[in-house]
């Protein structure tokens, strides 16, 4: 049974699962249209991020992008944005049945024979694509649970909707300040754990790599997990 710390987390939480409903069910072309419309209004609106975005492609590609291109790039990364979040509200009051309807593997089989063998895994991915979803397809697909690595927000309501929605698919997050320990654990236990690096790092925490042909760093955990444990 749910406890709620006050009727106002009730009613945060019951609104949010509202919105998972109204999305869920709402026709695919009405769904991408809000989509579209929510993204492109951010798009105009969202004035220090657009800023962080345009600085990280001269950066990335030498100023060599039009301004054109610059903006059509950021305009569809407004929409992937919004169609994530849009889709984790539906995953909040989906069923496996509806995500094994819904997603599917490429050589899933690779998997299957890890898993099988009693192979350690370690999933590495960037915030790219729709990535919510991976974690939960893992688990209903291959019946297998997984760990993984996750920023905790600032609002404990917004953390306990995010951790209850991935539980009911067998994932457990850690939170990533202090995650080394509990992903040892999880690799020793289940087997299977997961990790979305795609930021540049302190000094402290992260290596040298090229990327772009520039020098940023980036966590090493993955790569020492793998050596110091033989995961695949």
């Amino acid at each position: 049974m749910k406890i709620f710390q006050s009727f106002k987390e009730f009613l945060f939480l019951f609104f949010l699962q509202g919105l998972g409903y109204f999305f869920l069910y709402l026709p695919h072309f009405l769904r991408f249209s809000l989509t579209k419309g929510i993204a492109f209004f951010l798009y105009l609106l969202d004035s220090r991020r657009k800023f962080d975005l345009l600085a990280n492609l001269d950066f990335a590609y030498n100023h060599s992008l039009t301004n054109a291109q610059k903006h059509e790039i950021l305009k569809c990364n407004y929409l992937n944005l919004v169609y994530n979040s849009i889709s984790f509200f539906m995953l909040s009051v989906s069923t496996k049945e509806r995500i094994l309807q819904t997603t599917r593997f490429e050589n899933g089989e690779i998997i299957e024979s890890l898993l099988k063998n009693g192979e350690k895994i370690i999933f590495v991915t960037a915030h790219y694509g729709n990535w919510e979803y991976t974690t939960p397809a893992f688990t209903c697909h291959f019946n297998h649970p997984i760990t993984a690595v996750a920023r905790m927000t600032p609002n404990t309501w917004v953390n306990r909707y995010l951790l209850e929605t991935r539980s009911k698919f067998h994932i457990t997050i850690l939170n990533k300040q202090g995650a080394m320990l509990g992903l040892v654990k999880a690799l020793n236990k289940t087997k299977v754990i997961g990790a979305v690096t795609d930021q540049n790092t302190a000094k402290s925490d992260g290596l040298l790599v090229k990327f772009f042909d520039k020098n940023v760093r980036h966590t090493p955990i993955a790569s020492l997990l793998s050596l110091k444990y033989h995961a695949k």
